[in-house]
C-alpha cells in the first residue's frame, strides 16, 4: 500500500504539472507552438482524451469522471491508498488530501472557470510537495518507507523517460520555449538558470534532466536510487537480485551528448 501511495503521489504531481503547463498556455494563447508540443506530450502519456475540442479534452483530463486517466481519478486512487496507510500519515497530511479531493469535486460545474482550475493546480502541486517533504523528513526509514520511495522513483522514472523521448521525437527539442516548459515539467528551471546563465538549449537541458547524477529530477539520479534500494532489499531479505538496471546506468553515465549534435 505504501508503494502505491508513493506511485500515486508522484503520478498526481506529474499530471498536475503537465496539465498546468497546457492550461496556462491555453489561457494565455500567446504561444500556440509550445501549447501544441505540450498537448502532443500529454497525448503520448494518455493524459488527454483523443477526441473533442482542446478545452473539452482539458476539462476531461482534469475532472472527467469517465476518463480513467483523469487527474480526479488519480486523486481518488491516491485518497484510497492513503486510507490504507493512514496510521503512517500526520493529521495535517491526511486533512490536506481530504481537502484536495473535496475541492476537486467542487470545481466540477456546468461552466468550469479555467482560471480557478489553474489556481487549483497550483495549490495541488504545493500540497503534493508538502506530502513529499513529509515522506522525506518525518517518516521512519523502515521497509514500508523504502517501498514508498521505490514507488515514487519508478513513477518519476517512467514519466521523465517518456516525456524526454516524446520531446526528442517532436518539434519542441529545437524550440527555446518548448525547452523552457520541459524544464518546468522537470522542476529544474531554477537549477538550469543558476548553472548556465543562458537561454535553454537542447544539450544542456538533456544533461540536466537525463544525465545529472545530482539532480533529483534527472533520469540517472532516479535510476541509481532505485538500484540502491533494490540492492538493500536483496541484502536484508534475500529478494532476487535485480540485473537490468546496472547496464542501463552504465550506458547513461557514459553517454556522449555530443553525438546528438551530429
Amino acid at each position: 500500500n505504501l508503494f502505491w501511495f508513493g506511485r500515486y503521489c508522484e503520478r498526481c504531481d506529474d499530471s498536475a504539472r503537465l496539465l498546468r503547463i497546457i492550461l496556462g498556455r491555453y489561457i494565455d494563447g500567446d504561444d500556440p507552438q509550445a501549447l501544441q508540443a505540450a498537448v502532443q506530450l500529454a497525448e503520448s502519456l494518455a493524459l488527454l482524451p483523443e477526441e473533442g475540442e482542446l478545452e473539452e479534452r482539458l476539462l476531461a483530463a482534469l475532472l472527467g469522471e469517465d476518463w480513467v486517466f483523469s487527474l480526479r481519478a488519480n486523486l481518488q486512487r491516491l485518497q484510497w491508498a492513503a486510507s490504507q496507510v493512514r496510521g503512517k500519515l500526520s493529521r495535517e497530511n491526511w486533512q490536506a488530501l481530504v481537502e484536495l479531493q473535496r475541492e476537486a469535486l467542487s470545481l466540477e460545474t456546468e461552466s468550469p472557470n479555467l482560471g480557478e482550475l489553474l489556481e487549483f493546480l497550483n495549490r495541488l502541486v504545493m500540497s503534493l510537495a508538502a506530502l513529499s517533504g513529509f515522506a522525506l523528513d518525518d517518516m521512519t526509514r523502515d521497509e514500508g518507507w523504502r517501498f514508498l520511495m521505490i514507488g515514487r522513483r519508478i513513477e518519476r522514472l517512467q514519466f521523465l523517460s517518456t516525456s524526454l523521448s516524446a520531446v526528442l521525437r517532436g518539434t519542441a527539442s529545437g524550440d527555446e520555449v518548448g525547452l523552457e516548459w520541459l524544464l518546468e515539467l522537470g522542476n529544474s528551471s531554477i537549477t538550469y538558470r543558476s548553472r548556465y546563465l543562458a537561454l535553454p538549449q537542447l544539450i544542456p537541458v538533456l544533461d540536466l534532466l537525463l544525465l545529472d547524477a545530482q539532480n533529483p529530477h534527472a533520469v540517472l539520479f532516479q535510476l541509481k536510487l532505485v538500484a540502491r534500494a533494490l540492492r538493500r532489499l536483496n541484502d536484508e531479505f534475500e529478494v532476487p537480485r535485480e540485473r537490468v538496471l546496472a547496464p542501463l546506468i552504465e550506458r547513461l553515465a557514459y553517454f556522449d551528448l555530443d553525438k546528438i549534435k551530429n
